[in-house]
Parts: structure tokens; C-alpha cells; sequence
């Protein structure tokens, strides 16, 4: 049988305990993503948005 690896540490691994076993989860900031993607993904529906938004007018005024 093939050895099993060591376990990947988890918010519940032992550095996150104290000597009465209450876990101490890492703080939210490890969880945060890069929001570029996001803002980048924003800027272009803002920009799709007004282009559509040009175009209706402009057929409103014709």
C-alpha cells in the first residue's frame, strides 16, 4: 500500500488552536481574491451599456 502524503494544514490545524481546543481561524484577509478581474469585467458592461444607450437614442431622435 502506498504511503499516504501529510495533510494539507487547514483553518482547524493546530496552529490555529489554543490549549482548549477553541479554533482561531486565519484572518479574512488570507480569503481575499484579486478584484481586478472584476473591475475590468465592469468597465466593459459600463462601456457596452453606454454605447446601447447612445444607439437608442439616436434612433429615438430619427
Amino acid at each position: 500500500m502506498a504511503a499516504l502524503s501529510s495533510p494539507t494544514p487547514s483553518t482547524a490545524s493546530p496552529e490555529h488552536q489554543d490549549a482548549t481546543g477553541v479554533l482561531h481561524p486565519p484572518p479574512l484577509q488570507s480569503f481575499q481574491e484579486d478584484e481586478s478581474i472584476f473591475k475590468h469585467d465592469l468597465n466593459l458592461t459600463l462601456r457596452i451599456t453606454e454605447k446601447l444607450t447612445e444607439n437608442y437614442s439616436f434612433q429615438q431622435k430619427s
